[in-house]
C-alpha cells in the first residue's frame, strides 16, 4: 500500500490486499440445496465465497483548525463480491477533554457477501466523548 500526506493536508492511504483459501470448495456447487444453503451463508461470514480475494483499502483524513477539527472517510471493499464497507466520521473538539462526533457505518453489496449480509445494520451515529 501507499500512504502519503499532500502539501494540502490531506492524507491518503491506499491498499491492496490478496487472499488465497488452501483447500477451497465452491458451496454453490452443492447438490442438496438445504446443504448449499448452509455452505453460502457460512461462506460468506467467514468471508471465503471464493478462492482468490481480491480487495482495497482507502483511507482519507484531514484536519483543519489546529487540529480541532477532523474529517476521515474509509473504505474496504472486495472485488469478486462487489462488496464495501464505508465509514466516514467528523469530529470537531469542543474543548481539550471533550469532541462531538457524526459519522456512519455503511455496508454495501449483494445480500450473499461479507458486508452485504449485514447491510441493514448501516447506521450513523452522534456521540459526544468526553476524556479525563
Amino acid at each position: 500500500g501507499v500512504d502519503r500526506t499532500f502539501d494540502s493536508g490531506w492524507n491518503v492511504n491506499l491498499q491492496y490486499s490478496f487472499r488465497y483459501v488452501f483447500d477451497y470448495e465452491d458451496p454453490s456447487v452443492l447438490a442438496n440445496p438445504v446443504v448449499r444453503a448452509i455452505a453460502l451463508q457460512s461462506a460468506a461470514v467467514n468471508n471465503q465465497l471464493d478462492r482468490r480475494q481480491n480487495g482495497m483499502t482507502l483511507r482519507f483524513a484531514r484536519t483543519w483548525m489546529n487540529e480541532r477539527l477532523e474529517f476521515e472517510t474509509s473504505a474496504a471493499g472486495y472485488f469478486e463480491t462487489r462488496d464495501v464497507a464505508i465509514r466516514p466520521r467528523l469530529s470537531y473538539a469542543l474543548n481539550d477533554s471533550t469532541r462531538a462526533v457524526l459519522g456512519a457505518d455503511l455496508f454495501l453489496g449483494p445480500q450473499l457477501s461479507y458486508f452485504g449480509r449485514v447491510r441493514d445494520l448501516s447506521a450513523a451515529y452522534a456521540q459526544i466523548v468526553y476524556g479525563f
